[in-house]
């Protein structure tokens, strides 16, 4: 769990595709911890410190759910949590994505949080720096 200033901002549904979308391409290898949450339990940890491969979102009429992939070997460890009703991203006082939280009907919430959270124009910068050398 983190320690850092946060503040929580829901992903209206009609934006959920593009947001998962963007938020994959912009963080696609990060290191990240897929837990589950559900009732009053602590979170219980599917994956620790794995690269995040994307996040799909799987709108239909009939069938809703969304798949987390993770891992660095094919074929990937995948997450997939049926009937989401809620997105959620949590982000530190500097704008930085620190955890994405998808809530399902029965009121369970997968939570998949960043080891270090920053935003992705610092992590450019920063490789921008090392590949000068």
């Amino acid at each position: 769990m983190h320690i850092y200033s946060m503040s929580g901002r829901a992903i209206d549904r009609q934006e959920w595709r593009a947001f998962v979308d963007a938020f994959s391409r912009r963080h696609d290898g990060w290191l990240v911890s897929v837990a589950v949450e559900q009732d009053a339990r602590p979170r219980r940890y599917l994956a620790l410190d794995v690269p995040l491969r994307g996040v799909i979102a799987e709108l239909n009429d009939d069938s809703n759910s969304m798949m987390v992939l993770t891992g660095d070997t094919v074929p990937r460890a995948m997450h997939f949590v049926q009937r989401p009703i809620s997105l959620a991203v949590e982000e530190t006082a500097d704008g930085a994505e620190a955890e994405l939280t998808i809530t399902d009907d029965s009121g369970a919430r997968t939570v998949i949080e960043f080891r270090s959270p920053m935003r992705p124009e610092l992590v450019d910068g920063v490789a921008s720096r090392i590949e000068g050398h």
